[in-house]
């Protein structure tokens, strides 16, 4: 049976308590009830929680038996992949909130490898949110592999922090998704230390706490959290159609150059796509790659968003012949 490894993500953002909205909910003092009827709304389970707080942030953190879900006091970031209807969990969300109090909505749909078995096209969703809350949708990059994006921004802020980016990667190297579709066959908590074992994230990102789940038959999502940092990734190594995606808002460009271009590495997948709001691409000791197409979209106060598409150099043997 086919399963849609490819996520959609939404993040919602509030005006911060300064900013004179009173009706802003403070979004961790409720989070469990939140997650539990977010994933009801997609039809996904919480496969397990983590409460991380430093003194300086606080955020619940879940891996779901789809991807991953983050809720800070005032943002909320889900991601889910199969066939969910995410855009149902982002619209009940609007809806439970004062629309003033909403500083920002992203929702991003990737290239699906079969996206006619999905309950909803992008046009659908999108049209749906733009009733509701208006904004703005793209298509970014080039046919087939392109990516859709709907964008809200409340028109009386002027300034809002606000960058992530990601690496989506299409067909992985057929020996490393065995080895772990292997791993997930021989037993979860074997498969959970080897898997962190060969992604080294920990070695690139030492400050973050980790939470993370081997699936079966196979697949493992990882979360990691700092304040109000995260990453998620995601592997789905089944034979056919096989992906990988991370996820981050870190604010290190050092981090960004030296995690894709180790993911990239790692996994030689035939295609690989980047994209970044408010986050620039540093492609030194990238492995070599055709630049299948870019784009740089400006958006509103200033912002960027940027998106950038690669497939594998491949050669082939020629044998002369006579004239």
């Amino acid at each position: 049976m086919f399963f849609e490894p490819v996520e959609k993500k939404f993040e919602l953002s509030l005006l911060p308590p300064s900013s004179g909205v009173l009706a802003c909910p403070d979004f961790s003092a409720i989070a469990d009830t939140l997650a539990e009827r977010l994933c009801e709304c997609v039809g996904v389970n919480i496969v397990s929680r983590q409460v991380h707080s430093d003194g300086e942030g606080l955020c619940h953190s879940y891996v779901l038996s789809e991807s991953s879900l983050f809720i800070w006091p005032h943002k909320i970031v889900m991601l889910t992949c199969g066939s969910t209807p995410l855009c149902n969990a982002l619209l009940w969300l609007i809806d439970s909130v004062d629309v003033k109090s909403i500083a920002a909505v992203t929702f991003v749909r990737k290239h699906e490898y079969q996206a006619q078995l999905q309950l909803s096209q992008f046009s659908d969703d999108s049209d749906r949110l733009i009733a509701t809350l208006g904004g703005q949708q793209w298509q970014l990059g080039q046919a087939p592999l392109t990516m859709a994006v709907y964008r809200y921004v409340n028109p009386s802020i002027t300034k809002i922090n606000e960058a992530f980016f990601g690496l989506s990667m299409y067909h992985i190297d057929a020996d490393l998704a065995l080895a772990f579709r292997q791993q997930s066959v021989a037993g979860q908590g074997v498969a959970v230390s080897d898997s962190r074992h060969v992604l080294a994230i920990t070695l690139c990102l030492p400050d973050l706490v980790y939470d993370d789940h081997v699936f079966s038959p196979y697949g493992y999502s990882l979360n990691g959290v700092r304040q109000q940092h995260y990453v998620s990734l995601h592997i789905s190594p089944q034979t056919q159609m096989s992906y990988v995606s991370f996820e981050s808002n870190l604010d290190n460009s050092e981090y960004h150059a030296a995690i894709l271009s180790a993911l990239i590495r790692l996994f030689k997948p035939q295609y690989w796509q980047w994209f970044g709001l408010n986050s620039e691409m540093h492609s030194h000791n990238f492995p070599a790659y055709h630049k299948v197409g870019s784009c740089s979209l400006p958006l509103e106060q200033g912002y960027t968003l940027d998106f950038s598409q690669f497939a594998m150099l491949k050669t082939q043997a020629a044998s002369p012949e006579y004239l």
